[in-house]
């Protein structure tokens, strides 16, 4: 960043002068740089896909039961479950296609108008891929906590079995309290994703809007 400031006040000092310096040179390193970004965002997105086959071969090792997945299966509701994780992986595989076509697409001999509707494509598709992915998040855990709901409702009650005294006559409202809790855990959980994705992300995509403001002044 320094280095591109220092190399831009220069060229600007002397742009009415013989120099060799030109804005090619600007251009290239915005070009070298915007790439950079965009192949992080594509490696950011690749090990968020592989994240969870992770935590399944971890837990493959060290023969780690989820309860949650019991606790679907119990009540029936796991197709919803596995059919929420293939419309995610769908979007995930989809986005990181748009983010490697977009990281191709930036060339040393593009023209800074060709540059400048990439970044805006790509700082448009990561913010709809944030949005889509945590809406996701939210309705996976929305589905769980009508899991749990469910279940402490019926007679046979799995969390029941785990937990007797969630159940206990002293409780009558268990139900209710449970659910809650476990709704406003998810809430919390989803806030502290988002959290994490405007920091990853966020920070890419203002270096991106700096390249853009950066090339428009160029172009200019």
């Amino acid at each position: 960043m320094e280095e591109l400031d220092l190399l831009k006040k220069d060229w600007q000092a002397k742009k009415h002068t013989a120099s060799p310096l030109s804005g090619t040179d600007i251009k290239r390193m915005l070009h070298s740089r915007s790439s950079s970004i965009v192949k992080y965002i594509l490696i950011i997105s690749l090990l968020e896909l592989l994240f969870p086959y992770l935590i399944l071969l971890i837990s493959a090792f060290t023969g780690y039961n989820n309860p949650e997945t019991d606790l679907l299966k119990a009540i029936r509701l796991e197709p919803f479950y596995i059919a929420i994780n293939i419309i995610a992986h769908i979007v995930a595989i989809y986005f990181i296609y748009l983010f490697y076509i977009n990281y191709k697409n930036i060339r040393l001999d593009s023209d800074v108008k060709t540059l400048m509707k990439i970044i805006l494509k790509t700082r448009k598709v990561v913010k709809t891929y944030i949005l889509i992915s945590l809406c996701l998040i939210m309705v996976l855990w929305i589905i769980f906590t009508a899991a749990i709901y469910i279940d402490l409702g019926s007679a046979n009650s799995f969390i029941g079995q785990l937990h007797p005294e969630l159940l206990s006559e002293n409780n009558p409202n268990i139900r209710y309290i449970y659910s809650i809790i476990v709704l406003l855990f998810g809430i919390l959980a989803i806030a502290f994703i988002a959290g994490l994705y405007f920091l990853m992300y966020g920070i890419l995509l203002r270096k991106l809007k700096n390249n853009y403001r950066e090339l428009k002044q160029l172009e200019i």
